[in-house]
């Protein structure tokens, strides 16, 4: 065997330089590394095996089919429209093939599979569906007789999803005005408040639409303040010493308030002439005429 030791191969003429001739085998020993540079291209146009690498697809599938080639990472976008996605035909053993969910649409519109003459998990049916949300399904060709089968089907959590709350406001209104007068009444009630609500259908707020619910990001802060209403205004009768808790009240303090608007000694003889006329009425003989 004759052996050749050189630091570096360049071409005689031109940029390609050919190893060998049809049907040569290279053989890397063990132990050894072929290195390709970083902004180097390794172009596969025959045959490669061995090779674990998959070849991600920039475009995304968003179509209602789509044939995959071996070895291919593929994006299925199924937000307008379902998917069959075809099988490679011919595969060979150790043939890989990922695919998974663009836009986590696979729940409301499926991926179904399409054999194109191969076993899938060791049989032809039923067929393969794939329908749950954020899922990415990793396949690997083993032989003719299990044919293509699962390594890897999960979904993921959707870390970025936005939180969409409704919520129902009722708002209170404007505050009151006191109207004691001395009197011992307390304040008067306020204004109506706003209404609004974006868990329905119905139209609400100042401009008489339905709401919309807000969208809140996850880790995000958000302040919310809570009004403290109308301030109460006074008829500048009002004081506080006329306020008594309703706990508070007695016979006492009742009859002061009565006896504060009304004469006293004038009421009472009302009443004593009043009381006197029913136990004695007043009568008389003959014709009123």
């Amino acid at each position: 065997m004759s052996e050749v030791k050189v630091n570096k191969i360049s071409p005689r003429s031109g940029t390609d330089v050919t190893l060998g001739d049809s049907g040569d085998t290279f053989t890397v020993p063990s132990g050894g590394t072929l290195t390709v540079a970083s902004g180097a291209t390794l172009t596969n146009s025959g045959t490669a095996t061995g090779f674990a690498s998959i070849d991600w697809q920039s475009t995304v599938v968003t179509g209602t089919t789509h044939t995959a080639s071996a070895n291919q990472g593929i994006w299925i976008d199924t937000t307008s429209n379902a998917c069959t996605l075809t099988l490679p035909a011919s595969p060979s053993f150790g043939d890989q093939l990922i695919f998974s969910d663009f836009k986590r649409t696979w729940g409301t519109n499926a991926v179904t599979l399409s054999l194109n003459g191969s076993n899938y998990q060791g049989r032809t049916s039923p067929t393969a569906v794939y329908e749950t949300s954020g899922e990415t399904v990793h396949i690997v060709y083993s032989g003719s007789t299990q044919g293509w089968i699962p390594i890897n089907d999960g979904s993921v959590v959707f870390a970025t999803e936005p939180i969409t709350v409704s919520y129902l406001v009722i708002a209170g209104g404007g505050g009151g005005v006191s109207t004691t007068g001395g009197s011992g009444y307390g304040p008067g009630g306020g204004g109506a408040g706003g209404y609004r609500n974006s868990y329905a259908s119905e139209t609400s707020g100042r401009n008489s639409s339905t709401e919309t619910p807000l969208t809140l990001t996850s880790g995000n802060t958000y302040t919310i303040t809570v009004g403290g209403g109308g301030a109460t205004s006074s008829d500048g009768n009002a004081s506080a010493s006329d306020f008594v808790a309703y706990n508070d009240l007695t016979e006492e303090v009742v009859l002061g308030w009565v006896h504060a608007d009304v004469d006293k000694d004038v009421t009472e003889a009302k009443l004593t002439a009043n009381i006197a006329e029913q136990k004695t009425p007043t009568s008389a003989d003959g014709i009123p005429w």
